[in-house]
């Protein structure tokens, strides 16, 4: 007997021994019999194995599933599955021809692995603890994992060697089937990777191609495991990505199988894709962090759609399944990723050639893209639309829309579509601008800058939809009703504006559809992608249509725009991004020339003061959004367009000031309510806005337009006192504007003499002196002290003026009295101010006009010389030496008494020196003016009595010997 006899009759033997006999049994078998055994005695055995019931296979078998009469280890059982794998390699492992006898045993073996596949690989209930593991609570009848793995690589073992034997389908469907509902019920759960890998190859490379039919039968089983987004632990959301990317493989090669059958199953793949396989794929496409998993789904998606005949018909389910699939590659063809765009837009391209037959070789096919034009927008809007996409999975979707943008530009503006069918294809702008405001500002925050990804996104889109001459048209269109004579907004213009939020989405939405149309490169590096050697022309949709720009203007001037912008820091950056881009726009146009263009393009005055409005209204935002200078700088811009002397350094002069009387009028038009208005009101905001910005000559030369302002909200004396805080705040901020126009150089350079002169006399008596009136408080005290400083600016401007005379004493008469009331005030920058203002007054002033001012409110005049002279006491020094020189204007124009006089001379000894200097000033000019008068003596004599008594009790008697000496001289 041989050796090999003699252990086949041991292993024969072996269901009647212990445990360690089996263990020298199999031991030997590993370590002699299968190393030095010939092919043919190994046939012999495959032989053997049909006609008798027990042989060394069935034992072999038995021993693995564990039904001897005494209880198998796992070594025992690891050993079996060892040799067995060992014998076949043996037997079958050569590419030679056998005898039928063998393939037959192949044929049965195969049926009774598949059984035996089953029964182990088979989950119960269990305690185990995977520990986090991939997997449920259930455990597999076979609990050693390279157990079960060796079993999984026997059956593609196994099926392998059928597969290079041809064998007939009918032999080996029954086994196939229940290796599939094994895999799908049992073997694809399985918590250990390499188990799952190789479950993944036995369908690949086995099993499709062994018995197609019967994964079609399994198929949708199969592909529930797989991707189903009910199944809990299915394969495409596995944490390994070597497994993710198999077990897209191993879809597609599922798909494969059933496309290939010859049965009229269709109906239940097509369901099986359009409800598992392709969104389990996009989800991979979108969101999948390994590249070679985004690659392996786009491949699956090609190999799927290579059988398609892309033949687009509306109520069809393939059609469905087809639009759903380029979707899927107009998605991959976004990655960021190079790789993965490359294999998107092969797979692309492959796929749609494949069929459509057109001849075009290996181009893009368009005509064939164009077929699906709207169903692939629809799914691409539907997917950014999705309230409960995550983030990213809307940044995915965006950046898909921007890459179909592109298409569509390709299709509906250029030639390279054959037939004239294009403009069947117009998109419905409706949902698109609903689709992309949304995502611009989500319900959960509003939009700042920097934006986020989301923004970006979305953004770019825009940025990419204005590269469209047809589709910007298009959302245009949307917006106007009428653009006859005057541009009318739509409803659907209205509403897009209605709130804040809202309007803020517009703007950006506009805004980026501009900057697109300027500069189209986001579309160029797209379609590059695609096609290097397409051409695109250069969008100009602004400039060949006279209303695209008037309708953009009319909506960012719009009331439900301007009137939230200074209350909604959102809206604010959106509006200045919009009026930048629309500045560009028109510099852009003057840098090309109209050579570039059909037809001359001009901008409507109209169009010009609703941008100016937009900029005013974003200077009159509040300081704390930041965008002062930016708004600054575009209206400086805007107006190098149109001025030549705005570039000027020495000027501020802007188009604010060629169209200052128009804006005033738009601004007063525009407002909710007449006047007065609150300072909350966005009408205040831009008219304040307005005035501080343009030149003080162009305030002068239309001062008729602007007064009725200013007369409505500073000229009533009374503050109500349940408003008043309100009440002064607004008009300290209207003071401050005032401040700033009168302390402008050039506001009383009027360049139109046919307008009168402002009267300083209206503006004080007016404007001013309601609000130098003594009140209790902090917000009163602010406001006089700017009243004064207002005053201040004024009387300067006037002191040049060679019309001085227009300071008459009526206004005297009311001035004088009201900042003599100021020298008490508790602020001393306020009490310094008067005297300035006293001084400028009384410089300006003449002893009629004095006397005649005494002769109605003799006490002012005669407390106005003491008032002035006890704030030579004041703790504040620059309050004292303004007094000074009011005093000394003052008593130019009126004798003093003789108690002013020795209160002066004591004050020759202040511990100031700069008020020494300013009292003998004051001094020497009162001898002076006395001497020259015939009634001086007792003032001089009082004088000289003094001086010599204080000329050696002073610590420095030198101005005393000075004015003895201007006495005697």
């Amino acid at each position: 007997m041989t050796t090999l006899a003699t252990a086949s009759s041991e292993l024969l033997s072996i269901s009647s021994k212990d445990s360690a006999a089996c263990t020298r049994v199999l031991t030997r078998w590993k370590s002699e019999i299968l190393p030095t055994a010939s092919t043919d005695e190994i046939l012999q055995l495959f032989t053997c194995s049909q006609s008798k019931e027990v042989s060394v296979l069935s034992t072999l078998l038995a021993m693995i599933n564990d039904e001897l009469a005494f209880i198998t280890t796992e070594g025992h059982r690891e050993s079996s599955v060892e040799i067995l794998r060992g014998l076949l390699q043996r037997a079958f492992g050569q590419q030679k021809a056998y005898q039928e006898d063998h393939i037959g045993s192949l044929q049965s073996l195969f049926q009774q692995c598949s059984h035996l596949f089953g029964r182990r690989m088979s989950r119960q209930d269990g305690s185990t603890d995977h520990q986090g593991f991939h997997g449920s609570s259930m455990t597999s009848l076979e609990q050693s994992e390279h157990i079960r793995l060796s079993l999984v690589e026997l059956m593609s073992e196994l099926g392998s060697y059928l597969i290079t034997r041809s064998v007939p389908v009918e032999s080996i469907g029954q086994a196939a089937s229940c290796i599939c509902q094994t895999l799908a019920d049992h073997v694809f759960v399985d918590p250990f990777p390499d188990i799952i890998l190789a479950s993944c190859t036995l369908v690949q490379e086995t099993l499709a191609k062994l018995c197609p039919t019967s994964v079609e039968l399994h198929a949708t089983d199969l592909l529930l495991q797989l991707a189903g987004r009910d199944v809990k632990h299915c394969l495409f959301r596995n944490r390994r990505s070597k497994i993710r990317s198999e077990a897209v493989v191993t879809s597609s090669a599922i798909v494969l199988c059933c496309q290939d059958s010859d049965s009229s199953n269709l109906s239940s793949l097509q369901e099986a894709l359009q409800s598992i396989l392709l969104p389990g794929w996009e989800e991979l496409v979108k969101m999948d962090s390994a590249v070679s998993v985004r690659v392996a789904a786009l491949n699956a998606v090609g190999m799927t759609t290579k059988q398609f005949d892309w033949t687009y018909s509306p109520d069809e389910l393939t059609s469905f399944v087809e639009s759903k699939a380029l979707s899927l590659f107009v998605l991959g063809a976004s990655d960021g990723n190079t790789q993965v765009q490359e294999s998107a837009i092969q797979q692309m391209i492959n796929a749609l050639n494949c069929g459509s037959h057109n001849g075009q070789g290996w181009n893009v096919p368009w005509n064939v893209i164009k077929r699906y034009f709207h169903p692939v927008m629809e799914a691409i809007l539907a997917s950014c639309s999705f309230s409960w996409s995550t983030c990213k999975d809307r940044v995915r979707s965006l950046e898909a829309l921007q890459v179909f943008f592109s298409f569509a530009i390709t299709i509906l503006d250029s030639n390279v579509v054959t037939d004239q069918s294009s403009s069947t294809l117009l998109p419905r702008m409706q949902p698109i601008v609903e689709c992309l405001r949304k995502n611009i500002v989500s319900e959960e925050k509003d939009v700042l800058q920097p934006f986020s990804t989301t923004d970006q996104a979305a953004l770019t889109a825009c940025s990419i939809l204005g590269g469209s001459d047809t589709c910007s048209t298009l959302v245009l269109d949307m917006l106007v009703a009428s653009s006859e004579d005057k541009i009318e907004l739509s409803k659907d213009a209205i509403a897009i504006i209605s709130s804040p939020r809202e309007a803020a989405s517009t703007m950006l939405l506009l805004s980026r559809m501009v900057k697109g149309m300027i500069c189209n490169e986001d579309t160029a590096a797209i379609l590059r992608r695609v096609d290097p050697t397409l051409s695109i022309s250069t969008p100009n949709w602004i400039y060949t249509s006279p209303s695209s720009m008037a309708t953009i203007t009319t909506l960012l001037s719009h009331t439900s725009v301007t009137n939230c912008v200074a209350a909604n820091p959102s809206l604010a950056w959106a509006l200045l991004d919009t009026v930048s881009e629309v500045v560009k726009c028109c510099k852009h146009h003057l840098s090309i020339g109209e050579d570039c263009h059909e037809g001359s393009w001009t901008l409507k005055e109209e169009s010009v003061l609703e941008i100016l409005i937009g900029i005013v209204h974003l200077l009159g935002c509040p300081e704390a959004y930041g965008l002062s200078a930016q708004a600054n700088e575009i209206l400086h811009e805007f107006s190098s367009c149109f001025l030549c002397d705005a570039d000027s350094d020495d000027t501020k002069r802007s188009l604010l000031d060629a169209h200052f009387r128009k804006l005033v009028l738009k601004i007063t038009a525009a407002a909710e309510s007449t006047f007065p208005w609150k300072e909350s009101d966005a009408a205040f905001s831009a008219m304040t806005a307005l005035l501080r910005t343009v030149e003080g000559s162009t305030v002068s030369n239309n001062f008729e337009v602007v007064a009725p302002f200013f007369m409505h909200h500073m000229s009533s004396t009374e503050i109500a006192k349940e408003g008043e805080p309100e009440e002064y705040s607004l008009r300290i901020t209207l003071m401050s504007v005032l401040q700033c126009i009168l302390s402008d150089k050039t506001f009383h350079s009027l360049e139109d003499v046919s307008v009168p002169k402002i009267s300083p006399t209206d503006i004080i008596l007016s404007l001013v002196l309601p609000n130098l009136v003594w009140r209790a408080g902090g917000l009163a005290s602010a406001l006089r002290k700017l009243s004064v400083a207002t005053v201040f600016s004024l009387l300067c401007h006037m002191k040049g003026i060679a019309e001085a005379s227009a300071l008459h004493s009526d206004i005297l008469a009311q001035l004088i009295p009201v900042l003599h009331s100021c020298l008490e005030d508790t602020e001393p920058s306020t009490r310094e101010l008067a005297c300035v203002c006293l001084s400028l007054v009384l410089e300006q002033s003449s002893s009629e006009m004095i006397q005649a001012i005494w002769e109605t409110n003799a006490r002012i005049v005669d407390t106005l010389q003491s008032s002035l002279l006890s704030l030579l006491d004041d703790n504040h020094n620059p309050t004292r030496l303004a007094a000074c020189r009011a005093l000394k204007s003052f008593l130019t124009l009126r004798s003093p008494s003789e108690k002013v006089v020795s209160s002066l001379i004591v004050h020759l000894d202040d511990d100031e020196q700069e008020v020494k200097e300013q009292v003998h000033l004051v001094l020497e000019t009162i001898l002076q003016e006395e001497k020259a008068r015939d009634r001086g003596a007792k003032v001089l004599a009082t004088a000289n009595r003094c001086l010599k008594g204080a000329l050696h009790t002073h610590r420095d008697g030198s101005y005393c010997s000075s004015l003895l000496g201007l006495l005697e001289g």
